[in-house]
Parts: structure tokens; C-alpha cells; sequence
């Protein structure tokens, strides 16, 4: 049975505009502080959260507001690419910008630490699909493909 379906969207980093290079009142950190983890509020380990090989991290939070992973990793062929994961707006802060905020905040800090192409990976199916999908296409990101997460059997 299938878990969950998501799509895959990318850009050219080149191709992004930003409204602002200015972190519009982000905090950037090597580690989700519990200000983050309290505005993420998912049940993942921070080890889970701050882990990456091969790359660099980061953790924005736009205080009490929205918060945002994002690393550079380098694929075989030398492409440097900025991967933007957990965007998380609190239930009563959307509909203000602050998703964007955070997310121009992580594309200017991939851009600064070498990546050229960007990638997110949003899940399908759910309430704030629709509001992922517009975010990620405001900032020049396009569908790639999509992914099935398959429930395995019990033994």
C-alpha cells in the first residue's frame, strides 16, 4: 500500500529572483534551536533533523512564525545543490509571507555557499499541498517528477 505520494520541484538558482537578499527578520543557525523544534512541531530527533553528508546545513526561523531546513550537498557530476525541507508555517501565521520570507532567507544562503541548482520535495495529498506547491512556483521552482513511499509488508 502506498504511504504517501510526493513531487519533486527544482529550479536553476540562477533563475531566482529574490525580493530581498536580506534575511526579512530570519535567524540562521547550524542547529534547530527550541524556538524552531517548537514551531516545526513534528516528532523527529534532532539528529534526524541536523543530519547531512557531505554538505553544509542550516536552520531558519522567522521568530514564532515559520521555520525552514536547507543544505548543500554536491552531486558526482560537481552540481552543487541547495535542498529545501521542513517549511513549516505556525497554523495561525499563514496567508502572511512568512513561508517566503524564510524560504528567500535559505535560497540566499545556498546561492552564498556555492549551489546553482535547488530542489524541494513537497508531500501530496494533504491541506497544505496546494500552498507548497504555489510557494515553491513563485520562487522559479517547476514539478520534476513524482515519488510513491510504499508501506512494506510485515514478514
Amino acid at each position: 500500500p502506498i504511504e504517501c505520494e510526493t513531487r519533486m520541484m527544482v529550479c536553476d538558482l540562477a533563475h531566482v529572483t529574490l525580493a530581498s537578499r536580506s534575511a526579512s527578520n530570519v535567524t540562521l543557525a547550524s542547529r534547530p534551536s527550541r524556538e524552531w523544534l517548537d514551531c516545526y512541531a513534528r516528532d523527529v530527533p534532532v539528529d534526524v533533523l541536523a543530519a547531512v553528508v557531505g554538505g553544509d546545513i542550516v536552520f531558519a526561523l522567522r521568530a514564532d512564525a515559520a521555520v525552514g531546513r536547507a543544505s548543500v550537498t554536491q552531486a558526482p557530476d560537481g552540481t552543487r545543490w541547495l535542498g529545501l525541507s521542513a517549511v513549516r508555517v505556525a497554523p495561525d501565521s499563514r496567508g502572511k509571507g512568512h513561508a517566503k520570507a524564510v524560504c528567500a532567507a535559505l535560497l540566499a544562503w545556498g546561492i552564498d555557499h556555492g549551489a546553482t541548482r535547488g530542489y524541494a520535495q513537497v508531500v501530496d495529498g494533504n491541506a497544505e499541498t496546494a500552498a507548497a506547491v504555489g510557494l515553491f512556483g513563485s520562487l522559479g521552482f517547476t514539478a520534476q517528477h513524482r515519488c510513491r513511499y510504499l508501506r512494506a509488508a510485515p514478514r
